[in-house]
């Protein structure tokens, strides 16, 4: 009796092997190690180990392609591990989170087409926000990067759907940013910041929040961190919006055979940041952040997003 029990024990013990086996190996490759990302790492982890899924995280600096080569899906945090994985394990499944939209396009001519999910904003969205927020604003200026890889035509075209009227500024060089600024703040109400690569520098950060304050001109920004510096608001999403829209993606893959979507997606999930200070010594009626959040859902449907 004692041995037909040990022998069923075993046999489970084989069969749960096997079934271990079969699912696989994925692997998430960090860029580096930041409180973000081993946020969304850990909820990516946890989510896939409870359907049985075997996973690895390592980051970018201690990845080895020959030590897990024989993984059958990655997934990769930020642009430089999206980057990475492309180049090293090329022809694997891939899910990027934590891209920037230009980065993925770039990336995606290259190397052809992967699923990502954008950690930027949908155009559509940051319009409204302005839009919510500076409803009697007639000028609102659009400050982008270099000209060539700019992500501003898609705002202009969310600024024209939204019946906004919005004047570029570009700045090509980071040390002609201060002039590229002032240009802009001579003839806007408003000024939105584009998620660009120039813009994004934390000496353009500094001139244009410092030099806007100065002029009494609200900043739309792209972040939680531009916003506390200076910005009057921005949308964003946090690595738990992100890590939620990311295992929606995986459960349906793993557990329903949905297909992974082959390109790039906005954030399904997101929120607004407030400075109520800067609205309040600028005297802008702001609502409460809920009524935000449905004013920008009826202006840009999270579906068309």
């Amino acid at each position: 009796m004692k041995r037909a029990i040990s022998q069923l024990v075993w046999l489970l013990m084989l069969l749960t092997t096997n079934v271990l086996a079969d699912q696989g190996q994925t692997v998430i490759v960090m860029s580096l190690r930041s409180p973000a990302y081993e946020q969304v790492a850990q909820l990516l982890t946890e989510n896939m180990q409870s359907y049985q899924r075997r996973v690895e995280t390592v980051t970018l600096e201690k990845w080895s392609a020959e030590a897990l080569g024989g993984a059958e899906n990655y997934i990769a945090i930020g642009g430089q591990a999206t980057q990475s994985v492309l180049e090293r394990a090329p022809g694997k499944l891939l899910l990027s989170v934590m891209i920037t939209r230009s980065a993925y396009q770039v990336m995606q001519a290259r190397h052809g087409h992967f699923s990502a999910i954008y950690v930027d904003q949908s155009p559509q969205r940051v319009m409204a926000l302005a839009k919510v927020l500076l409803p009697e604003k007639k000028n609102i200026g659009l400050l982008a990067g270099n000209k060539e890889n700019s992500v501003e035509p898609s705002y202009q075209q969310a600024a024209i759907q939204l019946g906004i009227r919005a004047e570029s500024a570009f700045i090509a060089r980071e040390d002609v940013a201060a002039t590229a600024i002032n240009q802009l703040l001579e003839d806007s109400e408003g000024i939105v910041a584009l998620p660009d690569a120039l813009v994004m520098q934390s000496n353009t950060a500094k001139w244009l929040l410092y030099m806007a304050y100065q002029q009494n001109v609200p900043v739309i920004g792209f972040s939680q961190a531009y916003v506390k510096a200076g910005a009057l608001a921005a949308v964003y999403s946090s690595p738990d919006d992100l890590s939620r829209q990311a295992n929606e993606w995986l459960t349906g893959y793993f557990q329903k055979n949905i297909p992974m979507r082959g390109r790039g997606s906005y954030p399904k999930y997101y929120d607004v940041a407030i400075n109520r200070w800067v609205a309040k010594s600028m005297l802008l009626d702001v609502p409460d952040s809920d009524e935000i959040l449905r004013r920008i859902d009826q202006q840009s449907p999270r579906g068309q997003q």
